[in-house]
C-alpha cells in the first residue's frame, strides 16, 4: 500500500488528514455535534489537538468556522 501510496505521490498522513478535514467541514455543519464529539468522531485524543490540526487546515478554530457557517 505504502509504495502505490507514493506512486500517486501522497502518503497514509495526507490522506488521513484529507478525510478529516473533509469530515470536519461536515460535521460542523450540523449543530447536534459538540465539538468534543466531532474530535473524538474524527479519531482525536483531544478536543485540543483537533483545533490546532482544524486552523492548520482552514485557518480558523472549529468555533469561529461553525459560528460563520450557521449564521
Amino acid at each position: 500500500m505504502r509504495r502505490q501510496l507514493s506512486k500517486e505521490g501522497t502518503g497514509f498522513k495526507q490522506l488521513l488528514d484529507e478525510s478529516r478535514r473533509h469530515d470536519a467541514l461536515q460535521l460542523l455543519g450540523d449543530p447536534r455535534y459538540r465539538i468534543q464529539r466531532i474530535s473524538e468522531l474524527l479519531g482525536f485524543g483531544d478536543p485540543a489537538n483537533f483545533a490546532r490540526c482544524f486552523r492548520n487546515w482552514t485557518g480558523q478554530t472549529p468555533s469561529e468556522f461553525r459560528k460563520k457557517l450557521l449564521n
